[in-house]
């Protein structure tokens, strides 16, 4: 799954709008993000982030979701705003995948509203205070 090509489609497309109040606008936000982490990973071992191992990687990104980033280091993001937004990044990295219909289809869930897990019944009544029976009242 091309999980960052999803994700920078959604970044350039309309967001539901709602953002910490300590972070810039999402695109911004991201884009500081990841130049702060990059500045973490050389400042740390001396490596762009992309080369380290996966545990270095996962080191530095849960002292980030910590907010204990050496505030020593200059960065575009603080330590506090590095918290935020890596509560921001693991969401919209979840997100983006569970709303992939090939991992839906994979989980065997339907989160579309169509009717359940078990089958894709799609919405039969249409208008005004009518409802399918899967929705309930």
């Amino acid at each position: 799954m091309p999980l960052a090509f999803l994700l920078d489609q959604a970044l350039d497309g309309l967001r539901d709008g709602w953002r910490y109040a300590d972070l810039p606008a999402d695109k911004e936000a991201w884009e500081k993000g990841l130049h702060s982490i990059e500045a973490h990973a050389h400042a740390r071992h001396h490596r762009s982030y992309h080369t380290l191992s996966s545990a270095q990687r996962g080191e530095l990104l849960d002292h980030a979701l910590e907010g204990t980033l050496p505030e020593a280091v200059p960065t575009s993001l603080t330590p506090h705003q590095m918290s935020l937004w890596s509560c921001d990044l693991r969401a919209d990295i979840i997100g983006t995948f569970f709303a992939h219909p090939v991992v839906q289809e994979a989980l065997d869930i339907s989160a579309l509203l169509t009717g359940g897990d078990d089958h894709l019944q799609g919405f039969q009544e249409i208008g005004l205070n009518q409802r399918d029976l899967f929705e309930g009242l």
